[in-house]
Order: structure tokens, then C-alpha cells, then sequence
């Protein structure tokens, strides 16, 4: 019957200790002033490799075609 309350957001980049989320959700859990607390495990965005658009052919040498 709360109707206000504290709002907290971590974003988390290194992924060198394994199971972070899992060890901050139990210390929240155990802690008496945090009344809930959600994670979300979001996935890095995909790249999109873009392709240089197709150069056009050389343009025709005037003098090699004309005289032979």
C-alpha cells in the first residue's frame, strides 16, 4: 500500500563476474527495506554491416576503341 518509492536502474557492461544479477538479487532479497526488485537480462543490439554501394565500371577509353 505503498505510493511512493525509490527506483534504481543498473546497466551492466563487464560480464567478467560470472552471475552479477544473481548475487544483487540475493543481497535484495535479504534486505528488509527493498520491497521488490526485478532484473532483466537485455541482449546486445545486432550490427548491421552495410555493403558500399557497387562502384561503377571504369569509363571507355575514347582512343583505345576508336582506330585499329
Amino acid at each position: 500500500k505503498k505510493k511512493s518509492g525509490v527506483y534504481h536502474l543498473y546497466n551492466y557492461q563487464d560480464q567478467s563476474e560470472k552471475n552479477i544479477a544473481g548475487k544483487i538479487e540475493k543481497l535484495l532479497a535479504l534486505n528488509e527495506t527493498v520491497l521488490r526488485y526485478l532484473t532483466v537480462v537485455r541482449q546486445p543490439p545486432t550490427t548491421i554491416e552495410r555493403k558500399a554501394p557497387p562502384t561503377p565500371p571504369p569509363a571507355p577509353d575514347a582512343d583505345a576503341e576508336g582506330d585499329k
